[in-house]
């Protein structure tokens, strides 16, 4: 049992010894996160509250430059809505050959369905 677990130490030192494959593999795979992460452009917590507080102090130095301006911020207006098809009015033709080319370029209505009697 002994010469087992010897053999079995001996084993454990050689994956997992200084020099062994384990240690490779934990290095490779550390270099391969770090350069995804890095591809993330991502910053650290203390970068993005000192970002944060710069942004929030530009805020307020730029009302207090408006204000005395006195450059006030515009509301969006409203939209108008928008007038259905049937409220435009026709613009009336000034002349009697207007009327008649008009009414050439007009296709004919189509005839309504008139319900059979049975």
């Amino acid at each position: 049992m002994n010469k087992f677990k010897a053999e079995f130490d001996g084993w454990m030192e050689k994956m997992f010894g200084p020099e062994g494959p384990a240690v490779d593999l934990r290095k490779n795979t550390q270099a391969m996160f770090a350069g995804l992460v890095s591809k993330f452009d991502l910053i650290t917590r203390e970068e993005f509250e000192v970002q944060t507080r710069t942004l929030a102090e530009a805020i307020k130095k730029l009302e207090a430059i408006e204000n005395k301006l006195g450059i006030a911020k515009k509301k969006p207006a409203p939209k108008k809505a928008r007038k259905s098809s049937s409220a435009k009015k026709k613009a009336k033709p000034k002349s009697a050959a207007a009327t008649k080319s008009v009414q050439e370029k007009t296709p004919p209505a189509p005839k309504a369905a008139t319900p059979k009697s049975s």
